[in-house]
């Protein structure tokens, strides 16, 4: 059975192929002011929908918003971090025991002179349902006398 995909596990991995392919700093918090640029942020955002007791269908969006160094806000760069990104999460993300498949890959530009990227990575999949456990002994036997018109007729047993 396929463990439950952590959200944190997520985070982590992404994050780590960021490092890895751009060598500069990643954030998984929202950073105000006085952040090292070139610099990634990373957002989750999550949808379920419960499909059966026991799975749950789930939307998940990987937002990326990317802070180029002065020096690199141009249009080339702008699509050599676009064509980086699609390679690195085109297929999907292998986290330790589940494979998330890319469905989409979205890129956009915003800030006030549109010099930052923002990308929209959308991973479907399904997860277990966590089932919580009675908090009480299961009955083993059970006996029920049953009676008709008053009188009793029958002694069921399970």
């Amino acid at each position: 059975m396929a463990d439950i995909v952590k959200y944190s596990e997520i985070i982590s991995k992404v994050a780590y192929e960021l490092k890895k392919e751009f060598q500069c700093k990643v954030y998984s918090d929202e950073v105000l002011e006085n952040f090292t640029k070139p610099c990634f942020f990373i957002k989750l955002i999550i949808t379920s929908e419960k499909q059966t007791v026991n799975i749950i269908k789930k939307q998940l969006s990987v937002i990326l918003t990317y802070f180029p160094a002065d020096a690199d806000i141009s249009q080339l760069h702008y699509l050599d971090v676009y064509d980086r990104i699609s390679r690195l999460f085109e297929n999907g993300l292998r986290l330790k025991s589940r494979y998330l498949h890319t469905n989409n890959i979205e890129f956009n530009r915003a800030g006030e002179n549109m010099d930052i990227l923002q990308f929209t990575i959308d991973l479907p999949y399904l997860d277990r349902a966590i089932i919580s456990k009675p908090s009480c002994e299961t009955m083993e036997e059970l006996e029920i006398n049953v009676k008709i018109n008053e009188r009793e007729e029958a002694k069921w047993q399970s």
